[in-house]
């Protein structure tokens, strides 16, 4: 049996969501559903609130604007917990994060991801990054669209509502204090549809930079243990690349520039590459005021 705990928001939302869990789970379950419309908690005191009502040993924290399209998904999410050493599981995960990022997916692989996501058009797109004939991945970060976990690890690590007081990086830390002494896994026998999109804003920049890193810079990178250490100055590059390119880092030219120093002090092998990285990024404000101003032909 499983408790699902619900940060309400949306009537809509929450309507089709337990439509959902009742045709899909396969098992007995109780649904703790916090409303939180008025927005009167941030999203760490809510799961607290809801993982406190919790009477099952395996409780699953879920966004409520998701679909579920795997049948009897609960007796596949049980059967991953019945490793004593898996503390939670989810659906999108990173088996590293480095000194500045994550992600979920990526040519490198460092990312673990099976999910239905819809874009900023509405299009559903399959994001799958698994390990062919494994049923689930290990990681160290997971996404908060959905992760579950023992209720035992969860009263010993409830989610950090002193610092994280909003509706950012709450699943970052979480997963990560749990992997430092469990295992933590991305799932990849439950494919769920997630129908709103990650928006890294600058609510989100104010969390991660003032609140999260703080925290968590002087442990980072962590990484898992199957994890080639060789890997890591590649890691950092291509992650450092990928957080450049989000919304929140959007026109923040001289931080990326220091940022990119940093790289360097702590990887020289990356010198070429940062360096020509540098210059485009330098160039870019101007390769776009050339553009506009360019005459348009209205022919």
């Amino acid at each position: 049996m499983i408790s699902i705990v619900v940060c309400h928001r949306s009537p809509h939302f929450l309507e089709q969501f337990k439509q959902s869990l009742a045709e899909t789970i396969g098992l007995d379950y109780e649904l703790i559903v916090i409303d939180n419309s008025q927005n009167a908690y941030g999203i760490c005191q809510a799961y607290n609130l809801g993982g406190a009502k919790a009477q099952y040993d395996i409780i699953c924290f879920a966004h409520e604007d998701i679909l579920f399209h795997t049948p009897n998904w609960g007796q596949n999410l049980l059967q991953h917990f019945q490793d004593p050493q898996v503390g939670a599981v989810g659906v999108a995960g990173s088996k590293i994060f480095s000194s500045k990022w994550f992600t979920f997916g990526g040519k490198h692989g460092f990312g673990k991801i099976n999910i239905l996501q819809h874009t900023v058009e509405g299009k559903a797109v399959h994001l799958e990054k698994i390990d062919p004939g494994a049923k689930a991945g290990a990681v160290v970060s997971l996404d908060g669209v959905f992760i579950a976990c023992r209720k035992t690890i969860f009263t010993a690590t409830p989610f950090d509502e002193q610092n994280l007081r909003h509706f950012h990086c709450y699943d970052m830390d979480f997963s990560l204090r749990v992997s430092q002494q469990h295992v933590v896994l991305v799932a990849y026998d439950i494919l769920l549809e997630h129908i709103s999109c990650a928006n890294y804003n600058e609510r989100f920049a104010q969390e991660f930079d003032h609140h999260f890193m703080p925290k968590w810079a002087p442990q980072l990178p962590l990484y898992t243990e199957d994890f080639d250490v060789k890997m890591l100055p590649k890691a950092e590059w291509y992650l450092f690349q990928t957080y450049s390119r989000t919304p929140m880092m959007q026109g923040k030219i001289g931080r990326l520039l220091r940022e990119s120093l940093k790289l360097f002090s702590a990887y020289p092998q990356l010198g070429l590459a940062i360096k020509i990285w540098a210059l485009i990024l330098f160039f870019e404000p101007f390769e776009r005021l050339k553009k506009q101003l360019q005459p348009r032909n209205h022919a």
